[in-house]
Formats: C-alpha cells, sequence, structure tokens
C-alpha cells in the first residue's frame, strides 16, 4: 500500500492546483491547499474529499512563504513534498511587453517558489522521500522561445526550469528529488 504523504501544494483553489489538490485527497493524503485569499482555500478545500486543509499563502511574501512553514512545522513536525503550482500569465509579445507584467510574473512564477521551497526546505528534510515539483510549461522550454505571444510567461518558466535544475544539482547528496513538468 502507498504511504500517506503530506503535501503543499500552492494556488491550490482553482485551475490546475486545484485539480492537483482533488487527486492527491482522493488518493489519501494530506494536502495542504494554499492560495493568497484564505476564504477562496477554505472554499475549495471544503469542495475536496479526504484530508485537506486550507492555508493562506501569498508567493509573492516572504514573510508569507516563513509563516506557512512555521505553522506547519507545528502541526505536522514536516512534509513529505511541495508542489509549486501558484502562476500567473500575460499573453503579450516581447515589444509589446510591460515591465511591471514581467516583474509581476516573475514575482508570482520565479520568485514564489524559490522562497516557498526555501522557506519549506527544513520540513522535507524530515521526510523519508523529500520531493519538489516546480509546474513549469513546454513554453519554457528553451526551444519554444522563439514563439511570439506570452513572453512574460515564458521567461518566468524558463528562469523557473534554470532553477529546479540548480536547486537539484545543490541538493542531490540531502535526497531531496527536484523536477520541473
Amino acid at each position: 500500500p502507498m504511504k500517506k504523504k503530506i503535501i503543499v501544494v500552492t494556488g491550490g483553489n482553482r485551475g490546475m492546483g486545484k485539480e492537483i489538490c482533488r487527486q492527491l485527497g482522493t488518493l489519501g493524503h494530506t494536502v495542504i491547499l494554499t492560495a493568497r485569499d484564505l476564504a477562496s482555500a477554505e472554499t475549495a478545500a471544503d469542495e475536496m474529499s479526504g484530508d485537506v486543509h486550507a492555508y493562506k499563502l501569498d508567493v509573492r511574501n516572504e514573510n508569507s512563504a516563513w509563516m506557512l512553514g512555521e505553522k506547519l512545522r507545528k502541526e505536522f513536525g514536516g512534509i513529505d513534498a511541495l508542489i509549486n503550482n501558484a502562476g500567473i500569465t500575460s499573453r503579450a509579445k516581447m515589444k509589446s511587453m510591460d515591465i511591471a507584467d514581467l516583474e509581476s510574473i516573475m514575482n508570482t512564477n520565479f520568485y514564489g517558489p524559490i522562497r516557498v521551497s526555501k522557506a519549506l526546505l527544513p520540513l522535507l528534510k524530515a521526510s523519508e522521500s523529500p520531493r519538489i515539483v516546480n509546474m513549469s510549461s513546454g513554453m519554457g522550454d528553451i526551444n519554444s522561445l522563439y514563439e511570439g505571444e506570452f513572453a512574460s510567461y515564458r521567461i518566468s518558466k524558463t528562469a523557473l526550469n534554470a532553477f529546479t535544475i540548480m536547486l537539484s544539482s545543490e541538493l542531490k547528496d540531502d535526497n531531496i528529488k527536484i523536477n520541473s513538468m
């Protein structure tokens, strides 16, 4: 039988994150569903079966990530996996891309996973088989950068893939598996 895991999912209140939480809950795992807005996290968690807990997390805010880590340490002692799913996008091409838009997207899609991974690494080290999954995109593939639209999003996901490779290399001796998908 599969061992029950404690899994944190960022951006778990809608879209792909919500479906990931739903499926993990159905499989019997303890799911930490996070969202910027606690009420929307609670609404999403209430719609699911299984052991799904709602927590506030704004991946754009370092203090929010560390506060989540402290709450989870007190409540669970550790976690087994982190799924960095929270993300935003924009359709703009490079020549029409607004720098403020790029900064906002990078803050959520790139810096967010770095903040949350750093804050939750101590909790992952308690696990027998710790894992970080960074939700990327085919648009983050270096070979897809010749396409036009979604410039800010593509840049953010390409950077996320680089972070994934570098962190995986750095933590290879700590038995923490890290990948992007």
